[in-house]
């Protein structure tokens, strides 16, 4: 019996094996699989997330490839303007509408397709943001297909041009033409050289086309010619902190003027020296003892530790030609064309005012609180429709024309409110006179005057064709007007502002005559067709900093800048850029100011002290050494030569774009030679998403 137990416990041992060795072969199975199972599963989340990955970067690739082929296409297109010097920003954005046009995504075969080894991308244009200026602004869809995932993305892009072109990057730019660099004999007098006489201050890049002059006196011409004593030019640390660079394309000459010795501290010029042929020097540098070839950029040449770097760059910046007189012609016909709206008696629909003294309140040929908002007026006295015509107190017409003139003035104590609704057409002169309001499109086919005196004040909110001369001599003047000036414009104006364009296809001459305090504020871009002057002109010094003098001048002739605010101690700051197609010469002696903007010419000539100027008062002065405009009366007065080293100069260039900024939508077209390649400011997967 004892042995059959036995017999069974074995028995029972080896089922109880079995059954855990079957246990175990079952849960070790059942394990296995689970991993198998989490492994396959990890593989397939991996190659789904592999392929949702490849579908994104398929998608940027696309977006990418799409950017660079309008790229390719703007470049393309503008290589058939090469002959022309490329083309205006106008023309540019239609160009850019027509080539994104070609890969919009309503179109099935617009846009990009491309197959690869990972998938497939599509990129097309989904939207066009339509704008009149640069830089514009695509939204670009794009989608990436792997192993059947798909990913969109949409992006919102930027398409620019070289609008603000590399050679407007300088405090300072004397450019040549290319058909100087061509030939010489070409070359406008002085072109490319930049005339630094005296102690001038510069704080930004310089450009100099050719050749360098400097000197530690500055030229001014009183009957006799003067050099006065001053400082070497300075280039001061940028406003970033930068050292300012120079480019130089020639060589280094300072102007080694003497002064007479009798009388005492004269500023007179001892040798005989022609200024204009001095400045007007190519390469052709006499070799005599007034020039002194300078090795080296050193202390020789710019004052102290006012030194610029000397750049590595070999090229000069790109010149964009800017055509002022193109641009004149077609402002011309764009104004002539909205503004002309001729009529008489004879036209249908036309109400005749008549001005004969039974009708116009007892007196002759005068148009009193006319009130004609719906009428096209035709003014006549008796059957004579020419002369001079007069408009008093509140006036409206819907539209207005004459064969005469038109005066507009008022009655002591009472003030003139004139509008036009439509259209005023003035075949005669124009003239509008103290205390008065004029509003609305107004067409003269003869000459403007705007005069008054300081006991009233002259409003204009109009847009104003001038086909012959316009001459402003007006006090307390605010003139919010978009002005063409077929001839010359003359300005001599106290208390007076000046808002919009102003085109003038002759000479602009801004005088604010001898001796006199004249504050005009030009918050405006002028377009010259020949020359430009600003002189004589003193600002209110407790408004220097905010809006006074915001302005562009571009000029197909020369631009002179001279005596603004003279004999002052504080220093106007003018936010202007100034740009002449032929030179620029800017004072610096009488003047105090600060151009915050910048310069750019073929010839720039400054000349510039530094301390105090004055004139009658020669204690306004400092000694030791003070100087004096003997020869001329009145007597002028200059520091002397050893306290200017301690004062500021009396002018200031400091690079500043900001003027760019503003005028942006006014500034002239610089022609657009090449596509800046588009910039991605916005990307997500919604284009809801996207700010744009």
């Amino acid at each position: 019996m004892k042995g059959e137990n036995i017999l069974k416990n074995i028995d029972n041992q080896r089922g109880y094996t079995l059954f855990l060795t079957v246990l175990l072969f079952v849960v070790f199975s059942v394990i296995g699989l689970t991993l198998i199972t989490l492994s396959l599963s990890g593989i397939n989340r991996s190659a789904n997330s592999e392929n949702v990955t490849q579908a994104s970067e398929l998608a940027e690739k696309g977006l990418t490839h799409l950017i660079k082929q309008i790229d390719h296409d703007l470049q393309k297109e503008l290589k058939k303007y090469e002959h022309k010097d490329g083309v205006k920003k106008s023309l540019y954005i239609d160009i850019i509408a027509e080539t994104v046009d070609k890969y919009k995504c309503e179109e099935p075969e617009n846009g990009i397709n491309e197959n690869g080894k990972t998938g497939q991308y599509q990129a097309c244009v989904d939207d066009y943001i339509d704008s009149e200026h640069l830089p514009q602004r695509i939204i670009l869809k794009t989608t990436g297909n792997a192993n059947e995932k798909q990913k969109e993305v949409y992006a919102v892009v930027e398409i620019d041009g070289n609008a603000f072109p590399d050679d407007m990057e300088y405090a300072i730019n004397a450019f040549t033409r290319p058909e100087c660099q061509r030939q010489q004999g070409k070359c406008l007098p002085g072109e490319g050289n930049l005339f630094i006489h005296g102690g001038a201050s510069i704080q930004g890049d310089i450009n100099v086309d050719r050749n360098l002059f400097v000197s530690d006196k500055s030229y001014e011409k009183y009957i006799h010619d003067h050099a006065i004593r001053t400082t070497l030019p300075m280039a001061r640390v940028k406003k970033n902190g930068q050292k300012p660079r120079i480019i130089i394309g020639n060589d280094i000459y300072k102007l080694n003027l003497k002064n007479k010795t009798s009388p005492s501290r004269t500023t007179r010029i001892k040798d005989k020296f022609d200024y204009d042929d001095h400045i007007s020097i190519i390469d052709n540098v006499p070799n005599n003892t007034l020039y002194t070839k300078m090795e080296k950029l050193d202390e020789n040449v710019f004052e102290g530790s006012f030194i610029p770097e000397l750049s590595n760059r070999t090229d000069h910046p790109g010149y964009n030609k800017l055509n002022i007189l193109e641009e004149l012609a077609e402002k011309k016909e764009h104004y002539k064309n909205a503004l002309y709206h001729r009529f008489d008696d004879q036209n249908e629909n036309v109400v005749v005012h008549n001005t004969s003294v039974f009708s116009s309140a007892g007196v002759d040929r005068v148009i009193l609180n006319a009130n004609y908002p719906n009428d096209r007026v035709f003014p006549k006295q008796y059957s004579n429709d020419k002369g001079t015509f007069r408009i008093r107190g509140k006036s409206t017409f819907k539209q207005f024309s004459t064969n005469g003139n038109i005066l507009i003035n008022p009655v002591l104590g009472r003030r003139n409110i004139v509008t036009f609704i439509e259209s005023a057409y003035i075949h005669g002169n124009m003239e509008i006179r103290g205390n008065s309001e004029v509003n609305g499109p107004i067409y003269v086919n003869g000459n403007l005057k705007i005069e008054n005196d300081l006991n009233n004040d002259i409003k204009i909110d109009s847009t104003i064709y001038v086909n012959g001369d316009a001459k402003i001599n007006a006090k307390n003047l605010t003139m919010n007007a978009t002005l063409f000036i077929n001839g010359d414009l003359t300005i001599d104006s106290k208390n007076s502002i000046f808002t919009g364009p102003i085109y003038v296809n002759g000479n602009l001459f801004v005088d604010g005559r001898l001796y006199r305090d004249k504050n005009i504020t030009m918050n405006n871009v002028f377009y010259v067709g020949k020359n430009a002057t600003i002189q004589h002109i003193e600002y209110d010094p407790s408004i220097l900093d905010t809006i006074r003098g915001d302005h562009i001048i571009y000029a197909n002739g020369k631009i002179k800048l001279q005596r603004i605010n003279r004999f002052e101690d504080k220093a106007v700051k003018l936010n202007a850029y100034y740009y002449s197609n032929e030179s620029i010469e800017i004072d610096g002696n009488e003047s105090k100011m600060i151009i915050n903007g910048g310069v750019a010419a073929p010839r720039i000539v400054i000349n510039a002290i530094r301390g105090n100027s004055n004139v009658f008062t020669r204690g306004a002065v400092q000694r030791p050494y003070r100087q004096i405009t003997w020869g001329e009366v009145p007597l002028r007065y200059y520091d002397g030569a050893d306290p200017q080293y301690k004062r500021e100069s009396r002018l200031h260039i400091i690079y500043d774009d900001a003027v760019f900024k503003k005028y942006s939508h006014l500034m002239l077209e610089s022609r657009v030679t090449h596509p800046i390649p588009g910039k991605i400011v916005d990307i997500g997967y919604k284009k809801e998403d996207l700010s744009y």
